[in-house]
C-alpha cells in the first residue's frame, strides 16, 4: 500500500484502489512462509517493510506500509527523502509540526521489528479513538483526513497482505464517520477541504528562463537534471552542451566538441559522468565535475539520437539513425553488444529502474521491449499509426508512456503489453513525455508549443502550460518531483517550480 492505492472520490469518499497485485491471506500461504518456501515478494519502495522485501510477510507488515503512507500525507514528500542511509535512520517528524500523540503512533507503526508494531486492527483502532478523545477540541469533529484515511483503511482490514480477493473492489463502500465528544486540545494539523495526495507538478509556475544556446534544444532527452537536484544539462543544436545551476540559473560551462548538433545527453546516478550523443555518430563521455572529455565511442554509422545510462551507472545505452541499438560498459568504453530489429531510425530509448529492461521506440513504430542481459527481445507493441518520438518508464518499473507523430500519447502494460489508456488533447505531435518520480504524473510536450500536465492513474488532463514560442522539444522532472525543465525550438529553457 502507499499513496496512490488511497483515491479521494469527488464525493469525498476514501476507497482503495489498484489491487493488481494484492495476494489472498490464506492459510496456505502462511504455510508456505513458515517452511521457508520462496514466495515472491510486492515491493514498493519506501513503504515495503524488511520482512516484505524478504518474502517473509505478516499482517503487521501492512501497518508498516500505512505508517509511510500518513509520513508522505502529511509531508507531502515520499519516505525516502527521510531515510538517513549513512546513520540507518529515519528522520521524518522535523518535516511537520504533529501532535507528539499522532507522531508516536506512526513512529509505532513503521517500527523496524514487526513485533514492535500493534498486533492487529483492533489494536489500531483504539490507540486512534485514545488520539480523538486527546486531541480534538470540540464535540461531533471530524478527525484529520491522514487519520481518517487510517480508519478506512482499517476497517477495511488493510491492503497488501488481507485482500480478500485479488481484483476485488474496495472493501468499504460507505466514508466511516468517527466523531468524539469530549472537549481538548486544538486539531494536529491543517489540510484543505480535498485534502488529496500532494501533486507539486499540479500547481507549477515559471520561475526562470535560460538562454544561451543560439540553436533549438536537442530533441526528446536532451534535458537532464542531477539526481542531487542541483544540476541541469542542455544539448543543442549549436552543438555545444551547456552545464547549469538548477537553484539559481547561472551558468556553469560550456562543452564543445561535437562537430554536429548535440542529440541526447544523461548523466550518471552518482552525478559524476555526462554522456552525450550527436549528430557527428559519436558518443561523447564527460568528466561533470570538470567539464574534461573522457572519451569519445564511435561504432554507429549514422546520427546517434538517443543516449541513457543504467540506474547502477556501469552501462550506457545509445540509439541511432542507423536503424541499431548499442549497449556498452560506461566504464572503459568497450562495446558489449548491438541490438537489430528496428527497420528505420531508432528515436527514443529508456531503461527500466531495475536496470533489466530495455524499452526502445523508432521511425518504425512499433515499440521494441528487449533484456539488457542478452539481448533478448521480450515483446514487440503496436498501435501507434506514425513513428514514435518519445518513451518513458515509471518508477516502479510497471509502466511504459510513449508519445508520437501520431498525437496521441499511450500508456502501457510493460509486464505484458497491454495498452492502458490513450490520452488526447494535444492539438499536434508530440515530441517528448516524463513521468514523476512519484509515478503519479504524465508530462507531455509537443510541437504545438504548449506542455500538459496529466494524472497516469486515471488520464485526466490537469493543467497546460504556456510561455515557450515554438515546439516543446525536451522535458525533465527534477529527482525531488518540485521542478520541470522545459527545452524549445525557440532556443530557451525555462523551468518551472511547484508552489508552495
Amino acid at each position: 500500500m502507499k499513496p496512490a492505492n488511497v483515491m479521494l472520490r469527488s464525493n469525498g469518499q476514501l476507497v482503495l484502489i489498484d489491487f493488481g497485485t494484492a495476494r489472498d491471506a490464506t492459510y496456505t500461504y502462511l504455510a508456505k512462509v513458515g517452511v521457508g518456501h520462496q514466495i515472491t515478494a510486492v515491493v514498493s519502495a519506501g513503504y515495503t517493510s524488511a520482512e516484505q522485501i524478504n518474502c517473509q510477510a505478516v499482517p503487521q507488515s501492512d501497518f508498516f506500509a500505512l505508517g509511510r503512507t500518513f509520513v508522505h500525507l502529511l509531508t507531502g514528500q515520499h519516505p525516502l527523502k527521510f531515510y538517513d542511509a549513512h546513520n540507518d535512520v529515519f528522520r521524518w517528524r522535523q518535516a511537520v509540526t504533529i501532535s507528539p500523540l499522532l507522531g508516536n503512533f506512526i513512529d509505532s507503526l513503521m517500527a523496524r521489528k514487526s513485533s514492535d508494531r500493534p498486533s492487529n486492527t483492533q489494536v489500531l483502532l483504539q490507540r486512534i479513538g485514545e488520539i480523538e478523545q486527546k486531541i480534538l477540541q470540540r464535540p461531533k469533529k471530524k478527525l484529520p483526513v491522514a487519520v481518517t484515511v487510517a480508519a478506512l483503511l482499517l476497517l477495511g482490514g488493510g491492503f497488501g497482505y488481507l485482500a480478500s480477493k485479488i481484483g476485488q473492489s474496495a472493501p468499504v463502500t460507505e466514508k466511516p464517520s468517527v466523531t468524539v465528544s469530549s472537549p481538548v486540545a486544538p486539531p494536529i494539523l491543517t489540510t484543505s477541504p480535498a485534502a488529496k495526495i500532494p501533486n507539486p507538478l499540479a500547481n507549477l509556475s515559471l520561475a526562470q528562463t535560460l538562454t544561451g544556446h543560439t540553436k533549438a534544444i536537442g530533441e526528446d532527452h536532451c534535458i537532464a537534471i542531477s539526481r542531487d537536484n542541483s544540476i541541469l544539462v542542455s544539448g543543442s543544436w549549436d552543438k555545444t552542451i551547456k552545464i547549469w545551476n538548477l537553484t539559481d540559473g547561472t551558468l556553469i560551462r560550456t562543452l564543445t566538441g561535437h562537430s554536429d548538433s548535440v542529440n541526447s545527453v544523461a548523466i550518471s546516478p552518482d552525478g559524476k559522468t555526462l554522456v552525450s550523443g550527436s549528430n557527428d555518430k559519436t558518443i561523447k563521455i564527460w568528466n561533470l565535475t570538470d567539464g574534461t572529455l573522457i572519451r569519445t565511442l564511435t561504432g554507429h554509422s549514422n546520427y546517434v539520437t538517443s543516449v541513457a545510462i543504467s540506474p547502477d551507472g556501469k552501462t550506457l545505452v545509445s540509439g541511432s539513425q542507423d536503424k541499431t541499438i548499442k549497449i556498452w560498459n560506461l566504464t572503459d568504453g568497450t562495446l558489449i553488444r548491438t541490438l537489430t530489429g528496428h527497420s528505420d531510425s531508432v528515436t527514443s530509448i529508456a531503461i527500466s529502474p531495475d536496470g533489466k529492461t530495455l524499452v526502445s521506440g523508432g521511425v518504425d513504430s512499433p515499440i521494441k521491449i528487449w533484456q539488457i542481459a542478452d539481448g533478448t527481445l521480450i515483446r514487440t507493441l503496436t498501435g501507434h499509426s506514425n513513428y514514435i518520438t518519445s518513451i518513458a518508464i515509471s518508477p516502479d518499473g510497471k509502466t511504459l508512456v510513449s508519445g508520437g507523430v501520431d498525437s496521441p500519447i499511450k500508456i502501457w502494460q510493460i509486464a505484458d503489453g497491454t495498452l492502458i489508456r490513450t490520452l488526447t488533447g494535444h492539438s499536434n505531435y508530440i515530441t517528448s513525455v516524463a513521468i514523476s518520480p512519484d509515478g503519479q504524473t504524465l508530462v507531455s510536450g509537443t510541437s504545438d508549443n504548449t506542455i500538459k500536465v496529466w494524472q497516469i492513474a486515471d488520464g485526466n488532463l490537469i493543467r497546460t502550460l504556456t510561455g515557450h514560442s515554438y515546439s516543446i522539444h525536451s522535458l525533465a522532472i527534477s529527482p525531488d518531483g518540485q521542478t520541470l525543465v522545459s527545452g524549445s525550438h525557440d532556443k530557451t529553457i525555462k523551468i518551472w517550480r511547484a508552489s508552495r
